[in-house]
């Protein structure tokens, strides 16, 4: 990742409390024991689970910005791919992704719904912004 930092506050007290900790880790525990973590290729992954009863929500950097995840983890061409393999899946998905001319053309041929939705980071605070939900149902 590019540009992460550590949040923190000189008038409010810290999100983790030491007195609630292992209760917290319990519900953590809980939460995930039924939880697989991969690290693939978007591609692999796909390729991995896709079934009739499957559902990706994918979420790719925004067109433009490919390289924010770090170099060579995803290119301007990969959309184009993922557009051919999601077009081929036996099972569901839905992608947001930045509005561009672009991801249009790309991914024309699936379902696409305009959202409104508000940026917020510390280049860009609350900026109002339109988005594509894309899926193939």
């Amino acid at each position: 990742m590019i540009g992460r930092s550590f949040g923190r506050s000189t008038h409010k007290a810290p999100r983790i409390n030491l007195l609630r900790m292992e209760e917290e880790l319990s519900a953590i525990h809980l939460r995930m024991s039924q939880v697989t973590i991969e690290n693939l290729p978007w591609q692999e992954y796909v390729k991995r689970y896709d079934s009739p009863t499957t559902f990706f929500y994918v979420d790719p950097p925004y067109y433009g910005f490919e390289s924010i995840y770090g170099k060579g983890m995803f290119s301007r061409d990969d959309f184009g791919l993922m557009a051919e393999q999601l077009g081929a899946i036996k099972g569901k998905f839905l992608m947001s992704i930045n509005d561009v001319a672009a991801i249009r053309e790309l991914f024309g041929s699936f379902r696409i719904r305009e959202v409104q939705t508000t940026y917020c980071s510390r280049k860009v605070a609350n900026t109002a912004v339109q988005e594509l939900l894309i899926g193939n149902y």
